[in-house]
C-alpha cells in the first residue's frame, strides 16, 4: 500500500518510519518566452515537475509577452533568442524596464560566448545553450538566478543594480578595496571596475563614497 501524499520513509537509526515531507513554501513564478514549440513544451514539462517553481505564462514571443508580464510579475523570465526577434538587447533592456527586480534566463541555440557577445553589456543573468540543455541544469540554473535576483533586491534595492552589481556595492559600503572584492567573487579586479562604472553611471553617482552612503542609507530605510 502506498504512503499517504505529503509523507516519505525515513531510516532513523536501525528503523524505517514515515514522517510528513517539509513544505517547500511559495513557489517562484517564471514567465517562458519560447518561440520552438518543442522547447517551450520541454520547459514547461520541466518547470512543472519542480515544486518550488511554477509558470504563470507561456509565450511564443517577446511581443506576444510584453502586455501581460505587468499582470502576472514573475519572479524569472526565460527568453529564448528566437522569440525576441529584431534586437535581442534592447528587447531584453525594454523588459528589464518594465519589470525591475526580474532575474533573466536567456536562451539559445548557440555557444554561451558567442550569445554573451551579442548582447553586449545589456545584463542577463545567465544564458544557456539550448543544444546540449538537459532538465537539471536548466532548474539549476533558474534556482541560481532567482536566489541572486532575489538578494540584489534587498537592501540597496531603489538603485539601480543588477545582481552582480548589488553584490559589489555592498561589499564597497563595507569598504572592501577592488582587489578583496575580486577574490571574493572570484573575478578579476577589472570585472570589479567595470561593474562600478556601471553602477555609477546607471545611478547617477560618481564616487565610492557616495555609492557606500546610498547604499547604507536605503538599507537602514529598507
Amino acid at each position: 500500500m502506498g504512503l499517504p501524499n505529503g509523507f516519505r520513509v525515513v531510516r532513523k537509526g536501525g528503523d524505517m518510519s514515515t514522517e510528513k515531507q517539509p513544505s517547500p513554501g511559495v513557489p517562484s513564478s517564471v514567465c517562458l518566452i519560447v518561440a520552438d514549440p518543442a522547447l517551450r513544451a520541454a520547459m514547461e514539462r520541466w518547470v512543472s515537475h519542480a515544486a518550488d517553481l511554477v509558470s504563470v505564462g507561456t509565450f511564443a514571443s517577446l511581443e506576444e509577452a510584453r502586455s501581460h508580464l505587468p499582470r502576472v510579475r514573475p519572479a524569472l523570465v526565460v527568453l529564448e533568442e528566437q522569440a525576441a526577434g529584431g534586437d535581442l538587447a534592447v528587447g531584453i533592456r525594454q523588459l528589464k524596464a518594465q519589470a525591475p527586480g526580474v532575474g533573466f534566463v536567456v536562451v539559445a541555440a548557440r555557444p554561451r560566448l558567442q550569445l554573451r557577445a551579442r548582447l553586449g553589456t545589456t545584463p542577463a543573468e545567465a544564458v544557456l545553450d539550448t543544444t546540449c540543455l538537459l532538465p537539471r541544469r536548466f532548474l539549476k540554473v533558474l534556482r541560481h538566478v532567482r536566489d541572486r535576483s532575489a538578494a540584489g533586491n534587498g537592501p540597496g534595492k531603489g538603485l539601480r543594480l543588477t545582481p552582480r552589481q548589488a553584490e559589489i556595492a555592498a561589499l564597497i559600503a563595507r569598504g572592501w578595496p577592488d582587489k578583496q572584492i575580486a577574490h571574493a567573487l572570484r573575478c578579476s579586479e577589472e570585472t570589479v571596475g567595470w561593474h562600478l562604472k556601471q553602477i555609477f553611471r546607471r545611478n547617477g553617482l560618481h564616487t565610492r563614497a557616495e555609492l557606500a552612503a546610498r547604499f547604507a542609507e536605503e538599507r537602514r530605510s529598507g
